[in-house]
């Protein structure tokens, strides 16, 4: 092969300045993500620990559905929450307080989902996790 300084430095200038705009093109794709999930809710506590869980649920007025069902067994809690046939969303809500704040509360329209039991909000443990 041949070997002229010109080819090799114009090869290597088109590679550089090819990479360069590979990378400003995403860190430009970046900036605007970034942009865009501005709209998400900020978390002020992580919601997998029990502690978050109980941020997240307090001040709802679904706590008033579920006050006695701590007495009950699993499987009847679960099935007292499923025939509730309630449907829950996770954001902004007006808490039984009356002040504004990201938590869990009944949605309300047809958006939300469904609970099939507690244990998705970490409250008792399946009955196939328990016996390991």
């Amino acid at each position: 092969m041949p070997f002229a300084a010109s080819q090799t430095f114009t090869a290597h200038e088109i590679c550089t300045w090819g990479a360069a705009a590979v990378l400003a093109v995403a860190v430009v794709a970046l900036l605007t993500h970034m942009w865009l999930a501005k709209s998400w809710p900020h978390l002020p506590v992580a919601p997998d620990s029990l502690a978050g869980t109980a941020f997240y649920v307090c001040d709802s007025v679904m706590l008033r559905d579920f006050e006695r069902l701590s007495i009950l067994g699993t499987r009847e809690r679960d099935r007292r929450v499923e025939r509730m046939e309630r449907k829950y969303k996770f954001g902004w809500m007006t808490g039984e307080s009356g002040r504004r704040r990201i938590g869990i509360d009944y949605a309300e329209g047809e958006g939300g989902f469904k609970m099939r039991s507690l244990g998705s909000l970490g409250l008792g443990v399946p009955d196939k996790k328990r016996r390991r």
